[in-house]
């Protein structure tokens, strides 16, 4: 049992430390100087960065890769920016991360807007499964990493521009229909033709 509890006070020292070696801000540096190989200047900048912005993107990298590596997290984050970025949806990281088809009946009946089962852009916003955060240390990750995929540098899009993604395991008939860019663990990536 002592072997458990230190392998993960590790690998969590593990991650906050590569978390804030990330972080770090580097000294200022001469026009002329090329920006760090992690900067670019074809990155995304989110104009308005507020809590509920950091909590949205936070709940979709525990919902939809937790179990999984900080660059598979930062990658998943990194489609709702390009989804913010893109005018095909929702200019606000809340509005993408909840995008789905809305139950009329519920609209009309209750009053309620209540997600249509599995017709949400992201799987874990209606799949009929409770939105219940069970694994604190892997949420504080996510929310690390909302935080630094919203503030401080720009990364470069570890996902090439991708607006879509699912997992491996999945076939979706839209997929056919897209350019795959990377694949990242569990999730294959893909941006429009």
């Amino acid at each position: 049992m002592k072997n458990y509890y230190l392998n993960w006070f590790l690998g969590f020292a593990l991650v906050y430390i590569f978390i804030q070696v990330i972080t770090l801000e580097l000294p200022e540096r001469d026009i002329e100087d090329k920006p760090p190989r992690i900067l670019s200047e074809n990155t995304v900048v989110v104009p308005v960065m507020d809590e509920e912005s950091v909590t949205c993107l936070a709940k979709n990298a525990y919902f939809e890769a937790r179990n999984q590596s900080i660059l598979s997290q930062i990658a998943v984050s990194q489609v709702v920016l390009n989804r913010v970025k893109s005018p095909d949806f929702p200019n606000t990281v809340c509005g993408v991360v909840y995008e789905a088809q809305i139950s009329k009946w519920y609209k009309e009946n209750m009053n309620k807007e209540v997600p249509i089962r599995n017709r949400c852009q992201f799987s874990w916003y209606c799949d009929g499964k409770a939105d219940i955060i069970n694994d604190q240390n892997s949420y504080n990750i996510a929310l690390a990493v909302a935080n630094q995929v919203l503030t401080k540098y720009n990364i470069n899009d570890v996902t090439d521009g991708a607006l879509f993604y699912h997992a491996y395991y999945v076939n979706p008939r839209w997929a056919k229909e897209k350019v795959k860019t990377v694949i990242h663990e569990d999730h294959i990536f893909y941006r429009e033709r």
